[in-house]
């Protein structure tokens, strides 16, 4: 799909939709929503005068507009109260006219760019906000499938921003950055939605150094031969039953215009447990179906490195993918064993479901190596933050508080909102063992923090957060779940774009920890 800007322009040749803005203020039509009004010699406000549109987020009104406007049809779409008004929103406005131009059938359409700019911080961001909230509205995994449907191949081919003359370049830049971050995020997602036969560690590799190959930075892959090398005895244990060997995926983006080059690079983590029954501690049947998606957390930190490279942000960063299956046989690991740690910490293992924490806690033992300036993990880790926080909101941990307000902000600022957990190492007697200086689970109380204050045991001298996303790599319809519209049924990439703005935050000299 094409995403263009261009000047607004009356004269033009009559496309086939054009998306205009309402807020709800006694139903108050933008800037660009008025002059397309007189064009229409009123269409909008006729349509208006018989119709229940008063402007909420996401009420959508199809006007059919006399000679003047070059659309075949109009689009008008609310935005909610303008004094409310901000980035999500922009984001949810533009995602619910994609989603209702695809309805139409047009193969393309025309938005313009709403006139309350100032609400959300400059014309380039609310551009920004505007062409990702329609892209992912629009993304769509293709399926496995020989016989597509029809509507499966119906397809947006073109979407444009209209905008004043003189604000082009503000646009055309947000625009830019949007399309790096929204490709990023369409490469999450069909990750996590892949099934684990397709999404297996030498598919994984390959995408990684494919990856490497198109944006110029280093790609590096541990082996089983190199993890036994560097002693990462916890990873090794839990992919010790699978078919295909353990790895671990490193990226490097390392530009030459360093923002700060004293400074170590920000460190990435990201759970890769391509799939998990749960091992020997078997899953029940529905609970190890979508498993998967357990591999989010490493799809999420290669997203980030995709983007960050297409933005060209002047900040070293490092991604570390630790990647492995869970699985059950001769050789898998089972409860009651003690394996160590890269660090040389022991642990018992009490639940072999249990195996993120392990598979997480060496890579950040290699991460100390790096002398990182800020380290940041992310997985699909316990059950626990599902049920404290469900799937809309995600867990964060961190040892800083510099960096878990930075984080919650970037968090607010993408519409992937974090709340802060405690961290108090008061909760690690539930980690006590009479048999290794730690076991792997502290039992179903606290489950989130026991699993963050184990995380905890094998992090260095350096800002680190920890960030738990289960029950948010996957997006459902149910009341648990927030309606988004430009989030689809499926895998996501939360929370893709709050690491993204987080390294962008620290390129413009921001506090990172």
């Amino acid at each position: 799909m094409n995403i263009d800007v261009r000047a607004v322009d009356v004269s033009r040749k009559p496309g086939e939709l054009l998306v205009v803005w309402g807020f709800l203020r006694d139903r108050v039509l933008d800037e660009a929503s008025s002059l397309a009004d007189q064009l229409s010699d009123g269409a909008i406000s006729a349509a208006l005068a018989v119709s229940d549109f008063r402007g909420k987020l996401g009420e959508k009104l199809v006007v059919h507009p006399c000679n003047g406007v070059p659309a075949k049809r109009l689009l008008l779409v609310g935005l909610g109260h303008p004094e409310a008004f901000n980035l999500e929103a922009m984001r949810e406005g533009a995602a619910i006219a994609a989603r209702e131009a695809r309805r139409l059938r047009a193969t393309d359409f025309v938005m313009t760019i709403p006139s309350q700019e100032s609400a959300a911080g400059g014309c380039s961001n609310l551009a920004e906000a505007q062409t990702i909230g329609t892209r992912l509205a629009l993304y769509r995994y293709e399926k496995n499938t020989l016989n597509p449907s029809d509507e499966d191949e119906m397809q947006v081919e073109r979407v444009t921003l209209e905008s004043n003359a003189g604000r082009l370049d503000e646009v055309l830049g947000g625009v830019e950055a949007a399309r790096a971050i929204a490709e990023a995020a369409c490469f999450v997602r069909t990750w996590i939605n892949h099934p684990s036969n397709v999404a297996t560690a030498d598919a994984m590799e390959l995408a990684a150094r494919a990856m490497a190959e198109r944006t110029g930075m280093t790609c590096t892959i541990l082996d089983q031969a190199a993890l036994r090398e560097q002693a990462m005895g916890l990873l090794l244990a839990v992919g010790q039953g699978a078919k295909d060997a353990p790895r671990m995926i490193l990226l490097e983006h390392a530009p030459e215009n360093r923002t700060d080059p004293k400074a170590g690079p920000v460190v990435l983590v990201g759970k890769g447990v391509l799939f998990d029954t749960g091992g020997y501690t078997l899953k029940p049947r529905d609970s190890m179906i979508p498993m998967n998606t357990d591999m989010a957390g490493a799809a999420v930190v290669l997203g980030v490195m995709e983007a960050i490279s297409r933005l060209k942000l002047p900040v070293h960063v490092m991604a570390l993918a630790p990647i492995v299956e869970n699985l059950i046989g001769p050789y898998a690991y089972k409860p009651s064993e003690v394996f160590f740690a890269k660090n040389g910490k022991s642990v018992e293992i009490r639940s072999t479901d249990a195996e993120g924490r392990l598979v997480l806690a060496d890579a950040l033992c290699y991460a100390d190596g790096l002398g990182p300036s800020v380290v940041i993990d992310v997985a699909t880790l316990t059950g626990s933050k599902n049920v404290a926080l469900g799937p809309r909101t995600n867990a964060l941990f961190a040892s800083n508080d510099d960096l878990a307000e930075s984080l919650l902000q970037m968090g607010e600022r993408s519409g992937e909102p974090l709340w802060r957990m405690p961290l108090d190492p008061a909760y690690d007697r539930q980690l006590k063992s009479q048999v290794a200086d730690l076991v792997n689970t502290g039992g179903r109380l606290a489950g989130a923090i026991t699993a963050a204050r184990f995380l905890s045991q094998f992090v260095g001298d350096w800002p680190w957060a920890h960030i738990d996303i289960a029950g948010s790599a996957r997006y459902a319809e149910g009341p648990e779940y927030t309606p988004r519209s430009y989030l689809s049924k499926g895998g996501t990439d939360i929370p893709m774009r709050t690491l993204v703005e987080f390294i962008r935050e620290v390129s413009r000299g921001g506090q990172g920890g």
